[in-house]
């Protein structure tokens, strides 16, 4: 997804609209975080997750603190529901640029998923570190590293669940890679949603697995603005092992789903039956472009 950057002034109306804000706003500053919101527990509630976050996703990244942009967190806790409760967007500040991560707190906060918003506003802070020009169109850090991100670091304290890659892998569900990695809409259904996010899961957990898999991670994001959103060429560069267009991509990430899908089973089993499981997860055809899903 392309977006332009924001002047201040234009993002300043925006925030004040969002939030409903008539001079100074109640705020709370945690290191590279400003969170503005009324209610001053969940302010506080909002900016330790906020770093307890960013320090996951360097860890994920493998890479130590090198912010240079604040990330500002505006919630409104009042107003009509919209349609995607939360944005990110890079803008351009009296003192240079800024995230803003935009808000809306309806009867459901939970649906808001703060913590992946989070995450982009973190990618999106480095991919642009070094600056942008007033008015040029950036790029968003590609959804299926956000997502995968966020459900690897929900998933830190328990193993995903191998009867949902089983359900995958069985009924056929796989995408080709191609289609899979392309940009996804706002809004998914809750079923759709929760198969982009475990397949994502396991694309990210793949290109962490490789030799330098974190530090080639935070490269791939980095240079994730030139591009001109190839993902099958950007993670070839990316990952020298991976190489080789969309049916190298595909073979590597099925293989980790049937791990994932056999990871109880292979617990408690020796080797040969470990790759015997394995192989006959594997014994599937991958749904084509254009074809049933």
């Amino acid at each position: 997804m392309n977006s332009r950057l924001l002047p201040s002034a234009v993002a300043l109306l925006a925030l004040c609209a969002a939030a409903g804000a008539a001079g100074p706003r109640p705020r709370t500053d945690s290191g590279q975080f400003t969170i503005y919101c009324e209610d001053a527990n969940l302010r506080r509630q909002i900016a330790s997750a906020a770093v307890q976050t960013k320090a996951q996703t360097l860890a994920l990244l493998g890479e130590t603190d090198a912010s240079r942009w604040p990330i500002v967190v505006t919630v409104a806790l009042e107003g009509a529901p919209t349609r995607v409760p939360a944005t990110v967007r890079l803008v351009e500040s009296a003192v240079g640029m800024k995230i803003e991560v935009l808000v809306q707190v309806g009867q459901e906060p939970v649906d808001v998923n703060l913590q992946k918003h989070l995450i982009r506003a973190l990618l999106l802070e480095s991919m642009y570190r070094t600056g942008l020009a007033t008015g040029t169109t950036y790029v968003d850090p590609p959804w299926w590293v956000v997502e995968g991100a966020a459900e690897l670091i929900r998933q830190r304290d328990g193993r995903p669940e191998p009867h949902f890659f089983r359900t995958l892998i069985e009924t056929n569900k796989l995408p080709p890679i191609e289609a899979f990695l392309r940009d996804k809409p706002d809004e998914l259904g809750p079923t759709a949603l929760a198969v982009d996010r475990a397949l994502a899961m396991s694309l990210v957990q793949l290109l962490l697995d490789q030799p330098e898999g974190r530090r080639r991670l935070a490269g791939l994001i980095r240079a994730w603005p030139e591009s001109d959103n190839d993902a099958i060429g950007a993670l070839g560069r990316a990952y020298p092992a991976l190489a080789g267009g969309a049916p190298v991509l595909q073979k590597w990430w099925t293989l980790n789903l049937a791990h994932f899908a056999a990871a109880d089973r292979l617990l408690v089993l020796s080797a040969e039956d470990t790759d015997r499981e394995i192989g006959a997860l594997l014994e599937f055809e991958i749904a084509q472009a254009g074809g049933p899903v």
